[in-house]
């Protein structure tokens, strides 16, 4: 992932239509607002 792409923070692909393009950082961060995000990269699997 990197900062600089415009689709940073973005679930891009996946085929749940509900989850394509959304911004995950983006509602993380109004969520948790001031709290400190650190990651690598997250990998789920399973149905939801």
């Amino acid at each position: 992932m990197r900062k600089s792409s415009p689709t940073y923070g973005y679930i891009t692909s996946t085929p749940k239509l509900a989850w394509r393009n959304y911004d995950i950082v983006g509602a993380l961060k109004k969520k948790f607002l001031g709290a400190c995000w650190i990651y690598d990269r997250c990998e789920c699997s399973g149905a939801w």
